[in-house]
């Protein structure tokens, strides 16, 4: 009796040991299955393949408007000394405010980067004895804006040269031509900085006047780029993990269901399962945030 007892037992040791040992196969075989198949799992069983949205990209519509140069429609006030004829920024700003006025648009601030733009392209047509919107050396007024940190969305350049009838005369000779009142009534302005110069050009002494207009990117929520450089290193590291996950799977397969290193790799692997996932989740909200910002972004450069 006491053998049967005992012969019986062992029966049931045996069975118990192949039905955990092919439970634990199979749980293994499970995750695996949902791993390669990139099935999204919640339980910390299951290694899901990243399946987040593309990161977007932000798109700056830069955009830049230069009407032809205006020479003086008053030449024959040319070479003339009277301080009648001075130019004053101040002045040209308020009077290029007050046309927005009239036109129901909002008065321009003054930049104090655009009036430093302004005054390099001044001083450069005089000593390099050009008046264009482009220099010799091809420089235009993005490349100003550039020069003196002024980041925009939209940038643009009045020109004028020759001896008017003062600050009030430029200002009207430039809403008296088309292209240049639709710069100074462009609505997608908010800033702007003046520089006003006597100077000699072509062995004639004249006034040169140049006016800044900008829309500033600061008006446009922030995009932040280092988001994106932390999705990118934890893409990298998805990346590595999943090829880990790989090789211990294979690992599995080739060792013997009865061996003590087939539960020691079931183990690691499992261990490896939740980290895995919480990298995932946490970078799929991350790739979520930066490209709503993304959005937003490209929403307010389309409407400005």
């Amino acid at each position: 009796m006491r053998v049967l007892q005992s012969i019986l037992m062992l029966v049931f040791v045996v069975v118990t040991v192949y039905f955990v040992r092919h439970d634990a196969l199979q749980a293994v075989k499970n995750v695996y299955n949902r791993f390669t198949a990139g099935e999204e799992s919640k339980t910390q069983s299951g290694a899901p393949e990243i399946k987040s949205e593309a990161v977007a990209e932000p798109v700056p519509k830069k955009e830049v408007n230069t009407p032809g140069p205006l020479h003086s429609a008053l030449d024959r006030f040319l070479g003339t000394n009277s301080a009648s004829y001075d130019l004053n920024s101040d002045e040209i700003i308020a009077l290029t405010n007050s046309e927005r006025r009239k036109n129901g648009l909002p008065a321009l601030e003054k930049n104090s980067k655009l009036s430093e733009s302004a005054q390099i392209k001044v001083r450069d047509m005089f000593a390099k004895q050009y008046f264009e919107h482009i220099s010799p050396s091809g420089v235009g007024v993005a490349d100003l804006g550039k020069k003196v940190g002024y980041e925009y969305i939209t940038i643009g350049e009045n020109l004028a040269m020759g001896n008017f009838d003062g600050s009030a005369g430029v200002v009207a000779a430039w809403m008296a031509s088309p292209g240049h009142r639709a710069n100074i009534l462009n609505s997608k302005y908010t800033e702007i900085g003046v520089y006003v110069m006597e100077g000699t050009f072509n062995g004639q002494k004249v006034w040169m006047a140049v006016q800044h207009f900008g829309r500033p990117l600061s008006l446009c929520p922030v995009v932040e780029t280092n988001i994106k450089i932390r999705i990118e290193a934890q893409k990298i590291k998805l990346d590595s993990m999943s090829g880990e996950l790989s090789a211990l799977r294979a690992k599995i397969d080739a060792a013997s269901s009865a061996s003590k290193e087939y539960q020691d790799l079931i183990d690691e692997y499992n261990s490896k399962i939740p980290v895995y996932n919480s990298l995932a989740a946490d970078t799929k909200n991350l790739i979520e945030k930066y490209n709503g910002e993304v959005h937003d972004f490209n929403a307010c450069i389309q409407k400005s």
